[in-house]
């Protein structure tokens, strides 16, 4: 459809406006944008000033939790299967990383390549960087048998 411009007088701002529209919408223009238009109806204007987003740290420590029993730094939002806390990492790419390692690398420094995070207090939710120790799969895996078989003896 053929789009023309129209000069407008706003009837909520008073500002005088080039607007671009079509043709069968030309009569109708009374406002100079979506926002004086949303105020004339009774609507809430969107603030065009808006609170700065919360950085990745700050979105972290809002869902930690101190365990007073085991001294873990206890994640409390979304989780992933096995327990392991998730936080978005933001856009444009909106994926997310287990909060484990990025307490760890934002507290402690980067994780050497080739190395894993290792729960020392067996609690995949805890984010306690005294807790976490960079190891090799290979040990990662040894210490998860090891424990599995501790607490099948217990379980006896």
């Amino acid at each position: 459809m053929e789009k023309v411009t129209v000069r407008v007088c706003c009837a909520v701002c008073g500002v005088d406006a080039e607007r671009e529209v079509t043709w069968v919408h030309k009569h109708r223009v009374k406002f100079c944008s979506t926002r004086c238009c949303n105020i004339d109806r009774g609507r809430r204007a969107r603030s065009r000033s808006r609170k700065p987003k919360a950085t990745l740290e700050e979105r972290l420590r809002s869902r930690l939790a101190r365990n007073s029993e085991t001294g873990c730094l206890e994640w409390t939002g979304a989780t992933r299967p096995g327990g392991y806390g998730a936080i978005r990492l933001g856009a444009p790419q909106r994926s997310s990383a287990p909060t484990h390692r990025v307490a760890y690398e934002l507290w402690v420094g980067g994780i050497p390549v080739g190395l894993e995070l290792d729960h020392l207090c067996f609690n995949p939710a805890c984010c306690e960087p005294s807790h976490l120790e960079p190891v090799t799969h290979a040990e990662n895996m040894r210490r998860m048998r090891e424990r599995q078989k501790q607490l099948a003896e217990l379980a006896l």
